[in-house]
């Protein structure tokens, strides 16, 4: 055999993965297989290991495509086939997410993981905010005297978004750092033959760098209304609770349901997934023949 090149395998992000490739030509050689065998004549031949790429000068030809190839069916092999086996042209960019034909990653998983990201994101919101509230309680005596002294709102807020700015840049790198160590680890315990990983790395950063400004700001409006509603006379005494108990009790409930939320979704999920596993169905999985019936 003659080697033409070499792929680079150190990524996984592909669902196109082999060891080696070989050119259609050089199969009958290498397993020695005759060439009037099934394997090169027969037109109705399917293996999941055999993908074949086709690039269509126009989209609105794939009907086209598919009728063509089952006239090859038809009339190569035998019209009957038609009603056991179906011919269709997959899109690429539909081949990860395919149940039929394609890898049959599940797309409603990965929208259930971006709705639990999402859930523990808001929860985490709202906690900074609960605790950041509670802080300007301690604080009130210090924003009353500075608003004495001429402090101006902007100013309070300012200090405000840095204080959170600074706060939440050491949580993302605390994250980050605990990315790093839990993937790792993720990768060779759970996942060796396929690692999780970072596919663009300058994407990453951006949605990390945008999710951190927006979490500043959001967490930042809480201590504006806060200073905007302050009462210099209510601030110096200590006594500027009043209606902001409602709101925080609020959030607090608001932040309890998603927790509560997110813990019976996990348990009813562990409970189905037991059930699947452990159920008698009533025949052995493995033991099971497949036999196709054609209409006559």
């Amino acid at each position: 055999m003659k080697v033409v090149g070499i792929i680079d395998d150190s990524s996984k992000n592909s669902d196109f993965r082999s060891e080696v490739y070989f050119s259609q030509s050089s199969v009958a050689t290498l397993w020695q297989i005759p060439q009037e065998d099934g394997f090169f004549t027969n037109w109705g031949y399917s293996n999941s290991n055999n993908n074949i790429l086709v690039t269509l000068k126009n989209a609105a030809d794939k009907n086209t495509v598919e009728q063509a190839i089952r006239t090859l069916v038809a009339k190569y092999w035998h019209k009957d086939v038609l009603q056991t086996f179906n011919y269709k042209l997959l899109p690429l960019t539909s081949y990860h997410f395919d149940t039929d034909y394609g890898k049959g990653t599940q797309r409603t998983l990965l929208n259930i993981l971006v709705a639990i990201a999402i859930g523990i994101s808001i929860m985490a919101l709202v906690n900074y905010s609960n605790i950041t509230f509670a802080r300007q309680m301690n604080r009130s005596v210090e924003m009353g005297v500075r608003k004495v002294l001429g402090s101006s709102k902007r100013q309070l807020y300012i200090q405000f978004l840095i204080e959170t700015l600074i706060l939440t840049a050491a949580a993302v790198i605390f994250a980050l750092v605990l990315l790093l160590i839990f993937s790792n680890w993720a990768n060779q315990a759970l996942f060796p033959n396929e690692p999780i990983q970072i596919v663009q790395p300058l994407s990453f950063i951006a949605i990390i760098g945008i999710i951190w400004i927006l979490t500043s700001l959001l967490t930042s409006v809480y201590p504006l209304i806060f200073v905007n509603q302050m009462n210099i006379q209510q601030a110096l005494k200590k006594l500027t609770i009043g209606p902001w108990s409602f709101s925080r009790k609020t959030l607090i409930v608001f932040q309890n349901v998603i927790a509560m939320t997110l813990l019976i979704a996990t348990f009813v999920i562990v409970l189905q997934v037991n059930h699947l596993k452990n159920t008698d169905i009533g025949f052995n999985r493995e033991q099971v023949i497949l036999l196709p019936f054609t209409k006559k």
